[in-house]
């Protein structure tokens, strides 16, 4: 296989719990641009939480590409073009957002600058047992800053995705009950078993992907994507290659032709060193 692009989901595949990009990693994938690989970010953060990424694996200079909002927007890192940006309609974002305020759970949108809250001192949930300021989180990771709003469906900027945080089990239980009346306008996906990610019907990260390739003029059989959580599935299953991680939660990694070794553990380098550089799938 002649490897042409690499796809890297962000949280829990690229970087580690610390949030770092570890050097082996790193270095390869600056390796592998070196010989004219392709590198596309595609994660479920605003593009303001990629960028910094972006920077550190030098995108810029190797005609990289940021899938962002889970595949809602697309950028060019080149010269920072916008290629795609589906938002979601105006009246279903506010029948969504009141709908929302019937379940215990922490509801915020963002614009790529400010992250939008009713109650910035109410953002506490229960992650398997530990509370978790998830508003705190989401802030530092993706260069925001906080705006807080009386009702969140007064927004009247455009959105490319409406989050939806709660404690694990109460969140897995409810989801059905949650999404059910917009089943048929939404695409629903947990990014992480706390957060689940609300975007316009048809909007995965393969949709994403698909732009980015046709622009680089790359078929979808010449690349290998990387991924861990659920919203990772329709790029994984869009592949020539796809690449679970070790941490990947059992359904992903049906999805997935092999599973490489946890975030935490230079999994990628590793499968990059054998695909790119070895040829041996």
């Amino acid at each position: 296989m002649k490897v042409k692009a690499i796809v890297l989901d962000i949280d829990g595949t690229l970087i580690n719990k610390e949030k770092v990009i570890l050097n082996k990693t790193k270095n390869i994938i600056k390796k592998a641009q070196n010989i004219g690989v392709k590198i596309i970010l595609a994660s479920g953060r605003p593009t303001s939480g990629i960028i910094q990424y972006a920077k550190e694996l030098e995108l810029e200079k190797n005609n990289g590409y940021i899938v962002s909002y889970n595949g809602a927007k697309v950028v060019r890192t080149e010269d920072n073009k916008v290629l795609l940006n589906e938002t979601l309609d105006r009246k279903l974002t506010c029948s969504i957002l009141k709908h929302l305020e019937n379940y215990n759970v922490i509801t915020f949108i963002d614009n790529d600058e400010y992250l939008f809250v009713k109650d910035v001192y109410k953002n506490n949930i229960n992650i398997h047992g530990k509370d978790f300021n998830i508003v705190k989180s989401e802030k530092e990771d993706n260069q925001l800053k906080i705006c807080e709003l009386d009702n969140l469906y007064d927004y009247t900027g455009e959105l490319n995705k409406i989050l939806v945080a709660g404690d694990t089990e109460f969140l897995q239980k409810k989801i059905l009950d949650i999404i059910k009346p917009f089943n048929a306008q939404i695409n629903a996906e947990f990014s992480e078993d706390y957060l689940l990610e609300i975007s316009k019907k048809n909007i995965h990260k393969a949709r994403g992907l698909q732009v980015a390739l046709k622009e680089l003029n790359i078929h979808r059989k010449d690349i290998i994507t990387f991924g861990d959580g659920e919203n990772d599935i329709s790029m994984l299953d869009y592949s020539g290659v796809s690449i679970a991680m070790e941490n990947a939660n059992s359904k992903v990694k049906e999805y997935a032709n092999y599973i490489t070794t946890s975030n935490e553990e230079d999994g990628i380098a590793e499968t990059i060193r054998q695909i790119v550089f070895e040829n041996n799938l």
